[in-house]
């Protein structure tokens, strides 16, 4: 069996005293694209950043690909997993090619200028992300659909085999965002990549994820296959709103659809409408 994509073992983490993990185990499987989804709060984003290196857990073990966090590198964890931050930040006045090339950092020799294959993920990456029109342009003269997108391209170039995403869907447009998740899931499918992304819409997290990890309050409220995860009976738990899921005419998916104050004369009608 594989090694699982990132491991927490009895994890915990906190900012400023205030607790943000709370003893979380989780093994995140290899070769599938992970929705961390949860409230505002839950641990969703503290958890890959914990599983990146990126803040230190007060207790617990991480590991990635079956080897402990300080046994790796930088230069060379950098090459094993990507990351996206939820509010990443460069100088205005990079272009949208530079920011990209800074995805080839791990691979470039010190001192040396980028080499062909740093070239071509590059260009693999604008192209992928529709932002080879946007190449020579300055990321502070971008909208924040446009500037989403760049970083995406950014971290995509790093051709790392895990990749992590908070929020990757933040500032787009529904057009925008489905062209991210569909490449996602291609990359995924074509090449093998590990994804685990936090979403906050449940609904493209129904679409798209192989596997969902629940939070809330610091804990993991449930993991494991996506439909299985994800039940107006769980959601109601979790986010303290009703819901319905419905069935739609022609679709594959279902719909999961919030349904706050809703009565059960309401609930009748949405059936009967989804049929």
């Amino acid at each position: 069996m594989a090694d699982p994509f990132a491991r927490l073992r009895a994890a915990s983490a906190a900012y400023n005293r205030t607790r943000a993990l709370d003893d979380v185990t989780l093994d995140l499987p290899a070769g599938a694209v992970i929705a961390f989804c949860g409230p505002n709060g839950s641990g969703k984003s503290t958890a890959l950043r914990l599983m990146r290196g990126l803040h230190p857990p007060l207790r617990g073990t991480v590991e990635i690909a079956g080897r402990a966090l300080p046994e790796w590198t930088p230069r060379a964890l950098a090459r094993a997993v990507a990351m996206l931050s939820q509010t990443p930040e460069a100088p205005p006045e990079l272009t949208v090619g530079e920011l990209v090339m800074l995805g080839r950092f791990a691979h470039r020799r010190r001192f040396a200028g980028p080499s062909d294959a740093d070239r071509a993920a590059c260009q693999r990456a604008l192209a992928a992300t529709g932002t080879e029109a946007l190449r020579d342009r300055p990321i502070g003269q971008l909208s924040g659909g446009q500037k989403q997108r760049a970083w995406i391209a950014m971290t995509l170039a790093q051709d790392a085999p895990r990749i992590f995403l908070d929020e990757p869907t933040n500032h787009l447009d529904v057009a925008h965002a489905f062209e991210v998740l569909e490449l996602i899931r291609r990359l995924n499918r074509q090449e093998g990549r590990s994804f685990a992304l936090v979403l906050h819409d449940l609904n493209m997290a129904m679409r798209y994820a192989d596997h969902v990890v629940l939070f809330c309050d610091g804990r993991i409220a449930a993991h494991g296959p996506t439909r299985q995860v994800l039940t107006e009976e769980r959601v109601q738990q979790v986010f303290a709103i009703r819901c319905r899921i419905v069935q739609l005419a022609g679709e594959e998916t279902p719909v999961l659809v919030p349904l706050p104050n809703a009565s059960a004369a309401d609930d009748a009608g949405l059936a009967s409408a989804a049929e």
